[in-house]
């Protein structure tokens, strides 16, 4: 619980420093700005803090399972974390699941949504059939956003102020061109 609320603060944190207009979007080729503003800093920052608390609550799901505990949920029961890790020691899955796919599904709110679909497609069996993950719509739609099969990251549309050469193509004057803003 103090996990989710440091993350939901880090998260915040990074949506008000994206959020906000910066000299960066004002001027695109000058580059420099970002450090000199200290905002590219403060974004790093936020994604390590983030990224931390999202190491710990692996990692203490792992030691549990060390330790012989199979469950960490609140409620006693097994949690999505649990669910992902045995998964990930099992080696059944055509697409093996990495400690940093687990950190981009266990998002407060995203985890919270995974979780209830889990409880309901899942509520009073025993033993989970491979064939039963077709009835997981959301969290299919998860394990491919993060994946980066669907890509969820942004894109802002700008138009060039003046034609430039950029990485060996030539951008022209009122060219639209997409930019990833994560980047």
């Amino acid at each position: 619980m103090q996990g989710q609320r440091a993350m939901i603060k880090r998260i915040k944190i990074a949506l008000v420093l994206l959020a906000g207009l910066s000299l960066t979007d004002v001027f695109p080729s000058l580059k420099f700005l970002s450090i000199v503003t200290g905002l590219k800093h403060k974004l790093l920052e936020a994604h390590q803090k983030m990224d931390e608390i999202l190491d710990d609550i692996v990692k203490q799901h792992k030691a549990n399972h060390e330790h012989g505990r199979k469950c960490n949920a609140e409620s006693g029961d097994e949690d999505l974390v649990d669910v992902l890790l045995r998964q990930q020691e099992s080696g059944k899955l055509q697409i093996p699941i990495t400690t940093r796919n687990i950190k981009a599904i266990i998002l407060p709110r995203v985890m919270a949504k995974v979780q209830a679909e889990v409880t309901q497609v899942y509520k009073g069996k025993k033993a989970i059939e491979e064939a039963d993950i077709q009835n997981l719509k959301y969290f299919k739609i998860v394990i491919k956003e993060t994946l980066g099969l669907h890509p969820s990251a942004p894109l802002i549309t700008r138009t060039s102020r003046e034609s430039r050469e950029l990485d060996g193509y030539m951008i022209l004057d009122k060219t639209q061109v997409l930019v990833n803003i994560w980047q």
